[in-house]
């Protein structure tokens, strides 16, 4: 794995054809891209910036937020602070006595959760609430969990009080001394809401080189050189198998590359 410096590579030396990967690149700035990253044996074989960036440029990364959530989740469990089996409510005190008090925070993390969903509400009105989690968590519960997989970032976003008061940190501070810091993710930070949430469905600032770091933790089991970050069997539940029957193409906040029935964020799944 790289220091503080990475390793750099021609695409000859690590077994890549240097032509496709600049066909790559060309392609890629046609897209409007700010950056690519070319990564083979844990050396950079191919670095390319475009519109004023470079690589201490950190940017929103989007939906990649929910894969470091998955990841914080595991280790929270590992430190002995939750088990994904417990009910949500345990940290979300709203929910008890109603009928979300039955979604455990493995819902959450599977989709199945069955916390209400509407186009509008989910990429509209929770985006641009001043507190993001108590819209979320104040949102209705539609089904039972585990009768629906629903791609929802609302039901996500509860998984930011979930991690704060059963760990007892702010997200972007677990984050930083439990993941980000530990594998040099030095230009990538969680953001925050008005209220000072940190997002968790998305809103992770980080740059090529640092998300690269993040997928050679994962391709190595959640180890990083001596150290093991993420605890491998938590690697393996949420990357490669399905979370749920409803949707076998989906882990834990995680798209596995396995075969099956798959919903999108307007295509809902029901059993």
């Amino acid at each position: 794995v790289p220091g503080a410096d990475w390793e750099v590579a021609t695409p000859d030396e690590v077994g890549l054809d240097g032509a496709v990967l600049d066909d790559v690149a060309a392609k890629a700035e046609a897209a409007s891209s700010n950056c690519l990253l070319v990564v083979r044996h844990g050396k950079i074989a191919g670095e390319w910036y475009w519109n004023g960036t470079d690589q201490h440029a950190a940017q929103e990364v989007w939906s990649a937020t929910k894969s470091y959530t998955a990841m914080l989740v595991g280790i929270a469990q590992a430190e002995g602070d939750l088990s994904i089996d417990d009910s949500a409510s345990t940290w979300i005190p709203e929910w008890k006595g109603t009928p979300a008090e039955a979604v455990t925070v493995k819902h959450l993390l599977s989709m199945d959760s069955g916390r209400h969903f509407d186009f509008q509400t989910d990429y509209g009105k929770m985006v641009g609430a001043e507190d993001t989690t108590a819209f979320a968590i104040g949102l209705a519960q539609d089904d039972p969990p585990g009768e629906v997989w629903t791609y929802n970032n609302s039901a996500v976003q509860t998984l930011e009080q979930v991690l704060e008061r059963s760990t007892g940190e702010q997200v972007p501070a677990f984050a930083e001394e439990h993941l980000l810091g530990p594998i040099g993710m030095a230009d990538s930070h969680f953001a925050t809401d008005p209220s000072g949430n940190a997002y968790t469905f998305m809103g992770l600032q980080s740059t090529c080189r640092d998300m690269a770091r993040f997928g050679l933790l994962v391709l190595h089991d959640g180890a990083w050189g001596d150290d093991q970050v993420i605890p491998a069997d938590w690697v393996e539940q949420a990357t490669e198998r399905p979370s749920q029957d409803l949707n076998t193409t989906y882990g834990y906040l995680w798209w596995t590359n396995l075969v099956g029935t798959q919903g999108t964020s307007v295509s809902p799944l029901r059993a």
